[in-house]
């Protein structure tokens, strides 16, 4: 089987299983199997030197160039979903700024007229081309939901010790993953329409813990690279999972009912029941 093409966005692994991207890049991910994405917008917070609200709002030009990347990114992670390929978002936290919109207003005449810069608040996760509503929030248990959870489990039961939640997630996807009071989303799947790509949203995971480098340096240490080799192996393992469940065809519920059972499966289903009863009859004597 053919090495899966990995790229990661926000963060980096150890080796060479897995290729790194900044946020800024005009990458194409339809050069890729899987997708791995930490949405962190830091930089553009750490440049913003005004307010609005009590949150930082972007220059004119960094406005554009953060609408325009995430545009970018939320095209692209579409039509990577549309060609069968994997994206992983892990849930880092909740980041709001205001970006400038373009637009202006005046007010005033003369000496005391006022220009205002019309802004409109922008987050970490409008790159991701679904509409969900995401709130800061902080814990580490977690459980499997109820339905759904298969896809995720194998990943879950190696790595979950590794995460924790960040936000909670309210949307028009599927849960996975749940708190373990409350029942809240804190990771989720989304499946393509079209093909058997998927949008995955897991629990965030801490990649550059102090104990995957060596101390004073900027060297992975043997922790750090145990933990990168077992991380791609759970993803690759993922992929392979979304990839069987999409190929899988769901029996419907109706199908199960008695009045639309052909004539020829009611005859046989009883020839079956008289067959176990001789059957049973057999064991007993």
């Amino acid at each position: 089987m053919a090495k899966k093409k990995i790229l990661t966005i926000g963060f980096s692994l150890y080796g060479d299983d897995a290729e790194y991207c900044d946020f800024d890049s005009e990458t194409s991910l339809l050069d890729w199997d899987i997708i791995l994405i930490q949405p962190d917008i830091s930089d553009y917070l750490f440049r913003g030197g005004d307010y609005f609200q009590g949150k930082k709002s972007l220059s004119d030009y960094d406005s554009f160039t953060l609408k325009s990347k995430t545009e970018h990114w939320k095209r692209e992670i579409k039509a990577a979903m549309d060609h069968g390929k994997l994206v992983v978002v892990f849930l880092d936290k909740l980041q709001e700024v205001f970006i400038a919109t373009g637009e202006k207003q005046y007010s005033g005449t003369g000496k005391n007229r006022q220009t205002t810069r019309i802004v409109a608040s922008y987050t970490n996760y409008d790159m991701l081309p679904i509409k969900l509503k995401i709130t800061n929030s902080k814990g580490r248990e977690i459980k499997l939901a109820p339905k759904k959870s298969e896809v995720v489990s194998t990943y879950w039961s190696s790595l979950g010790d590794n995460s924790s939640y960040q936000v909670l997630v309210e949307g028009a996807v599927v849960p996975c993953l749940q708190t373990k009071h409350g029942d809240k989303t804190v990771g989720f799947i989304l499946n393509a329409s079209n093909s058997n790509g998927a949008l995955i949203g897991l629990p965030n995971m801490n990649f550059s813990d102090d104990s995957f480098f060596d101390e004073g340096q900027e060297e992975w240490s043997v922790i750090g690279q145990q933990f990168s080799h077992n991380f791609i192996k759970q993803i690759v393992s993922l992929e392979k999972a979304v990839k069987q469940e999409g190929d899988l065809t769901v029996e419907p519920d109706w199908a199960r009912v008695d009045q639309f059972k052909l004539k020829n499966e009611e005859i046989e289903n009883n020839k079956l029941l008289i067959l176990e009863e001789k059957l049973s009859n057999l064991n007993r004597g």
